[in-house]
């Protein structure tokens, strides 16, 4: 499973999860099956867009083969566009270590 936390900068596992979903400035994507695999850090091309963010975001990462995001909130919209998508969702305080997050969602 491919998962996908707003992060504050590019520092993969040793980042942070940011407090905004679609408008972080990167994403750090985690390749997890029983051992994390993979992490890439992508840039968020949307995130100074005044209207609309939530959806493209959401797009480009399902793009990358996403299929689970960490958010410590979500809109009622792209909520319904997650489970459109078949995106898991999983939530974790903003401040959190990335590699702690997803602790809680691969317990």
């Amino acid at each position: 499973m491919i998962i996908a936390v707003p992060t504050r900068n590019r520092k993969g596992l040793d980042d942070v999860l940011n407090d905004v979903f679609a408008r972080s400035k990167f994403f750090t994507l985690v390749k997890v099956n029983k051992e994390i695999e993979v992490v890439k850090v992508v840039e968020n091309p949307y995130s100074e867009l005044k209207y609309g963010v939530g959806p493209l975001v959401l797009k480009m990462l399902k793009g990358e083969g996403v299929e689970a995001i960490v958010v410590p909130e979500i809109g009622e919209g792209l909520k319904q566009l997650a489970e459109e998508f078949s995106v898991k969702i999983f939530r974790s305080s903003a401040g959190v270590k990335v590699a702690k997050a997803l602790e809680l969602v691969t317990a």
